[in-house]
């Protein structure tokens, strides 16, 4: 991308034709059947910025009143199935209050430096900004996001009891105020080939109960089996080992499964008081990678394993919710969705936060858009296009169950399980670092009692 592509456009703000333009500079139209090849990889390094670098002229956070809105807005978003379910609907938020709106939808790896840089800019070229779960808190510490509580206050659409409390407090609020409002999340699951399960003959040859296994032990006992009784060119598991944060989510259903603790929601460092479990859980996961797993996923991401999960190559993968969707479009009923074993998986999501640089113009224009896709109507319109919901008023409509019933019927003990990981400031940081150390320990170079050693040391110097 260059630094034209970062510009906002000027002349004709007609809307198909601004949001076409951006599309064509930054990636392909995310067509749902390709969703998979074209989603957005991981693997970024951690936030930069100066606090107090936002610039002059920014919003009060004042909403309504006689604010007259921007009549164009720019929101950056990651190339996801979400984003996805999202975009047939914003010609309607054009038509209905004549606000023109460019999507411009990138990589992880670019929207990480794109939005960190934009929200420092003092000509600032993104109205909304989408945030992932380890950015709040490092943002709000920078004065880079406008706070939102006089915003919901004065809507009667925006409501904190609107989403899973689980939902809101890990996502929309740090220090008991509200900086952003929930978009989706993408808590792990297992996703795994129901028809290999129902072999008989597999059935028949394995030692234990054949089943969705209960425990990670049992998980990886499953996955070495099934590498071994099956063709040359299938696996038991399709892992996530790139360094930084896939292979951390990835190990977190290993260490959370195991009962460890990581970090309390408020940013307390709880890893050293479970090392045992942590040490227990790299080993686990190596021996998932060396056994049950294709070699080339220790520098797989999500997109790879995927792949592998739609291109019939592996019988399961523990990742995140929003994949699916994708999955099951290429797969119908062959794939089965279940709580990750262990029942403590990680709960990750991701936001929409309004910069806070932005003149009140732009800000309210931004909140106008915030407000209309979380709509009770437009939330359901996306979950009905394989968006995961944050809302139980969506998960419990019948016409959404419809599209997809054991993806809905999942959410709610999904989310009733769910841990979540804290977004103080330091811990977009603590992923990157820790899973250097994991990667480290599965290429061999240091033992897991080494490499959890080190990744202890490494996240109590950056959260105390």
């Amino acid at each position: 991308m260059t630094d034209n592509d970062m510009d906002r456009p000027n002349g004709d703000c007609s809307s198909e034709s601004n949001r076409r333009k951006r599309r064509a500079n930054a990636d392909p139209p995310l067509p749902r059947r390709k969703a998979l090849k074209t989603l957005g990889m991981v693997g970024t390094t951690g936030l930069t910025f100066t606090a107090g670098c936002s610039g002059d002229g920014g919003s009060t956070g004042e909403s309504g009143g006689d604010v007259e809105p921007a009549d164009s807005i720019t929101i950056v978003a990651e190339n996801n199935p979400d984003t996805a379910a999202l975009e047939p609907l914003v010609p309607e938020f054009e038509e209905e209050t004549g606000i023109s709106v460019e999507m411009d939808v990138i990589s992880y790896e670019v929207m990480t430096e794109r939005v960190s840089t934009q929200l420092q800019s003092s000509d600032p070229g993104i109205d909304i900004a989408p945030l992932d779960h380890y950015w709040p808190g490092d943002f709000a510490e920078g004065g880079l996001l406008e706070p939102l509580e006089s915003r919901i206050s004065d809507s009667d659409v925006v409501s904190g009891d609107t989403y899973y409390d689980k939902v809101w407090e890990a996502t929309a609020t740090y220090d008991d105020t509200v900086w952003s409002i929930p978009f989706f999340h993408y808590t792990h699951v297992m996703m795994y080939r129901k028809d290999i399960l129902e072999d008989p003959d597999l059935e028949e040859q394995y030692d234990g109960e054949y089943r969705v296994p209960e425990t990670i032990e049992e998980f990886v006992d499953l996955c070495t089996f099934i590498t071994e009784s099956t063709d040359e060119d299938f696996y038991g598991c399709a892992m996530n080992g790139q360094r930084g944060p896939m292979i951390h989510d990835e190990y977190m259903d290993y260490f959370n499964g195991l009962g460890g603790e990581f970090v309390t929601p408020d940013g307390e460092v709880m890893l050293g008081d479970h090392k045992e479990a942590a040490v227990e859980a790299l080993e686990l996961y190596i021996e998932n990678m060396e056994e049950g797993a294709p070699e080339a996923s220790k520098q797989w991401n999500f997109i790879n394993s995927t792949e592998a999960m739609t291109n019939e190559e592996a019988f399961s993968m523990l990742s995140y919710v929003p994949l699916f969707s994708p999955i099951v479009e290429e797969l119908g009923d062959k794939v089965g969705i279940a709580q990750v074993p262990g029942k403590r998986p990680p709960l990750f999501g991701w936001s929409w936060s309004i910069p806070a640089n932005l003149d009140e113009q732009r800000a309210e224009a931004a909140w106008q858009f915030i407000e209309w896709i979380e709509s009770f109507e437009s939330r359901k319109r996306r979950a009905m296009n394989g968006a995961v919901p944050t809302a139980p008023d969506v998960v419990a409509d019948e016409e959404v169950i419809e599209t997809n019933p054991p993806f809905f019927e999942i959410q709610e003990s999904l989310l009733n399980n769910a841990q979540p990981w804290p977004n103080v400031p330091g811990t977009n940081q603590v992923v990157q670092d820790f899973g250097t150390e994991l990667s480290q320990a599965v290429a061999g170079e240091k033992t897991p009692e080494e490499a959890i050693s080190a990744g202890i040391e490494r996240v109590e110097n950056i959260l105390q």
